[in-house]
């Protein structure tokens, strides 16, 4: 191969024009990379062979015959535009052929290009799907030159800066909108990530307004870098979490006033209850949360600003999304990211709606456990299957991580009297031992099996069987004393409250194992019409050691 040869093939292989030669009968003898790309591998395997044999589209066949029959009868030059989109006339084929002769002027054979070029009212779709996104995310969106000063933002981060429109926010700075301790904590993590290029994910930041008002959000910020590898400022977008924060803050106070009265009333042991009871929630709550912060990491914006560069950068190239690989991919891109933000959204959004459900089922027992002196209580008839529903549901998301399969063995229409979030507390409970006890040997698949029996006009029963460790006779005997656990990081507060409760409600816990490695069953029945039994107001819930190992308070089944 002599050096115009290699040049020739370095050319071919560099271009990111869709060219192609062929010698005087249409033969093909070399084609550029850009061509294989756009069509296909077809064209280099016809090498030697007519072109029009490998071109299958029959626009672009058209095109080329026209040019070659153009030139073959003395034209020293061919150009021609056609619609290549006829349903909306968003771009057009251009095709162009050349003679090639030596320095004799003798023939050689023919140079083609081709191209496909987006009109004008190509880029104004383009815009008009960011600007859509720009408009109508609830989400903040936001980008920022090297200076950390706005360039462009969402209307929603409008409204959130309390500006009247983006002219009021482009060109300023956080410095200008936030108190400015808490700006400048802003500006020191994009600076960070302006000089690292490693972007910040699903960072809780706390807003403080300079009239002291406090907002939450969640962030995710990365580094703005052009086709250059240049870093030119970053962008973010960030998710309001102010209900959530203060929720938590409203959890802890709350936890903080209930210890306090514990401690003035002499009533320890409530908090211990409460505190365990509003564990099993919290693990409930935290996956949920856990499962919001997943998603944010996951948003696909990583690509996002480029998109707006280059569409703003070549607002005036009627050829970029048509030639240029990354702007011919825009459209799809877009059409993804605004449908994957859309459902990750929907995912947030139902996150949340199940944190506050569980957060309200935590404020429940709190209060509950408050009333104790006064020895209030709410009673309800309720479907004994809600109930179970909403206490399988606060443990659902740790049964899926842990690969439990659950069996539900019961049907709506039993209806019962009785004090609803007590009830949830013990079932709680008894599926949170239930999803322990399998998890403690290896199973090839780990049961929980929960049921609902109705004997006789009186009663209804609740069943929860598992496949997991079982219970030895020995400590059957100990298992509902207050204090007895088996469990390595457990309390022995769980059984015994839960059996405590059920003896007020009118009803019973007890339990059956046929020994270690076969299961066990609790069963909790309960009066169809409440005999619900209050607790004095000078006794709480829990009851001294000694008390507890009176018998009656719960019946193991032997």
């Amino acid at each position: 191969m002599n050096d115009f040869e290699k040049f020739s093939s370095q050319l071919m292989s560099l271009s990111a024009s869709s060219i192609f030669f062929t010698d005087q009968d249409g033969r093909l003898t070399m084609v550029s990379n850009a061509a294989k790309d756009h069509f296909g591998s077809g064209l280099c395997r016809l090498e030697g062979r007519p072109v029009s044999e490998g071109i299958s589209d029959s626009r672009l066949l058209n095109a080329f015959e026209n040019a070659q029959a153009a030139l073959s009868q003395g034209q020293i030059s061919f150009h021609e535009l056609t619609p290549w989109d006829e349903d909306n006339g968003q771009s057009t084929l251009r095709f162009q052929g050349n003679k090639v002769v030596d320095e004799d002027g003798s023939l050689l054979g023919y140079a083609y290009k081709f191209s496909i070029e987006a009109t004008s009212r190509r880029l104004e779709f383009e815009e008009t799907m960011f600007s859509n996104l720009m408009r109508n995310s609830q989400d903040l969106i936001y980008f920022k030159d090297l200076n950390s000063r706005f360039t462009r933002v969402s209307d929603s981060m409008v409204e959130r800066l309390g500006a009247d429109s983006v002219d009021d926010i482009v060109g300023k700075c956080d410095f200008d909108f936030w108190d400015h301790k808490c700006a400048e904590g802003f500006y020191k993590d994009e600076q960070e990530i302006i000089r690292s290029r490693k972007p910040l994910i699903g960072k809780a930041e706390q807003e403080v307004r300079s009239d002291g008002k406090l907002t939450w959000v969640l962030s995710s910020k990365m580094p703005l870098i052009d086709e250059f590898n240049n870093v030119t400022g970053i962008y973010g977008i960030s998710k309001d979490i102010t209900n959530q924060k203060e929720t938590e803050q409203e959890l802890e106070n709350t936890h903080k006033k209930l210890l306090d009265a514990s401690r003035h009333a002499g009533m320890a042991e409530i908090a211990t209850n409460v505190i365990h009871n509003v564990g099993n929630v919290l693990n409930s709550i935290n996956v949920s949360i856990s499962q919001t912060m997943e998603i944010s990491r996951g948003l696909k914006i990583k690509n996002l600003a480029k998109v707006a560069e280059l569409i703003e950068q070549h607002a005036d190239e009627p050829n970029f999304l048509s030639e240029n690989e990354k702007g011919k991919r825009i459209p799809e891109y877009l059409a993804m990211i605004s449908e994957e933000l859309s459902k990750d959204q929907r995912d947030i959004e139902s996150e949340l709606e199940s944190t506050k459900r569980h957060l309200q089922h935590v404020k429940t027992i709190v209060s509950m456990q408050q009333e104790y002196a006064t020895a209030n209580c709410v009673i309800e008839r309720v479907d004994v299957a809600d109930v179970l529903e909403d206490a399988i549901g606060m443990s659902s998301g740790s049964l899926e991580r842990h690969r439990i399969t659950l069996v539900r063995d019961f049907e709506p229409g039993v209806m019962v009297m009785l004090d609803k979030h007590r009830v949830m507390q013990i079932l709680v409970n008894l599926i949170r031992n239930a999803k322990h006890a399998v998890q403690e040997i290896d199973l090839i698949e780990r049961i929980i099996k929960i049921g609902v029996s109705q004997f006789d006009d009186q009663s209804v029963s609740i069943a929860i069987t598992d496949n997991g460790v079982g219970i030895s006779a020995e400590n059957m005997v100990n298992l509902f004393n207050h204090g007895f656990t088996t469990k390595k990081t457990g309390h022995g507060f769980g059984l015994h409250s839960g059996a405590n409760s059920a003896k007020e409600l009118g009803g019973s816990l007890t339990a059956h194992s046929d020994g270690p490695g076969k299961g066990a069953t609790f069963k909790l029945t309960l009066p169809l019409e409440s005999c619900h039994s209050e607790p004095s107001a000078t006794a709480p819930i829990l009851h001294s050691e000694a008390e507890a190992k009176m018998p009656n308070v719960a019946t193991p089944v032997m």
